[in-house]
């Protein structure tokens, strides 16, 4: 909001009870700073004021010191900063047993302090036990979480649900997953596929296993064959 007129005092931002009302009669004003130079001045309109104004704020009234209304422009500011909330991560392989269990090797390329990971894991109708371990050397693993448990993962609303597993604090370069899904219904089917890695990707298709060297770039096509059960990987900020 803006008004192109210079002030020489403090102004009154005056709110009328009704748009037919005479502009002696309000029900609530606010002050308003001088302005600090000629030109254009930008008037924030705080939550106190705006509680106390009409939906289409046809209501709002800019007065000078000698009860005279001045021009405004009414605008809506627009975000101009947003955050990225997954970090993606290489997966170094990632190996299932028949009857048996799933292993996967991410790594943390540049040894961020992570606590958390989040899986975006198909629908199915069981219980998954979890057991997290990282290295520095892919020789030495140190146990970061030793057994947790993903209840039934169902969604009524999506074929997925995003899962959230929490750790201590850590800078591990590796982080190995292995997951008890001997009960898991979901099966293995390789074959050509391409993704693309993003810093959001609860909303791309499935992540697939890297059989090549892995991507230099976040937008870098990879192939491989589907995880079973398990779709997306990524640190949680």
């Amino acid at each position: 909001m803006g008004i192109r007129h210079r002030l020489l005092f403090s102004i009154l931002l005056l709110l009328s009870g009704s748009t037919l009302t005479r502009a002696q009669e309000y029900n609530w004003k606010a002050p308003v700073a001088p302005a600090p130079e000629k030109g254009y001045y930008r008037i924030l309109l705080s939550p106190e004021v705006r509680g106390n104004l009409q939906a289409d704020l046809s209501d709002v009234r800019l007065m000078n010191e000698q009860q005279q209304e001045v021009p405004y422009l009414l605008r809506s500011e627009q975000p101009v900063q947003y955050k990225k909330l997954f970090k993606p991560y290489t997966i170094l392989h990632y190996n299932r047993k028949k009857d048996c269990c799933s292993e996967l090797l991410i790594e943390n390329t540049n040894k961020r302090k992570i606590d958390n990971i989040s899986l975006l894991i198909k629908n199915a109708d069981v219980r998954k036990q979890v057991h997290l371990s990282g290295s520095d050397d892919r020789e030495n693993w140190f146990v970061l979480k030793a057994q947790d448990v993903l209840h039934t993962l169902n969604s009524t609303e999506s074929t997925a649900r995003l899962r959230l597993l929490e750790f201590p604090l850590n800078d591990y370069r590796y982080l190995r997953l292995q997951l008890n899904d001997s009960s898991s219904a979901l099966s293995t089917s390789c074959r050509p596929a391409t993704t693309t890695l993003r810093q959001r990707p609860v909303s791309t298709p499935p992540f697939l296993c890297n059989k090549s060297p892995a991507p230099t770039a976040p937008d870098t096509p990879i192939s491989g064959c589907n995880l079973p059960g398990l779709l997306t990987l990524s640190n949680w900020k």
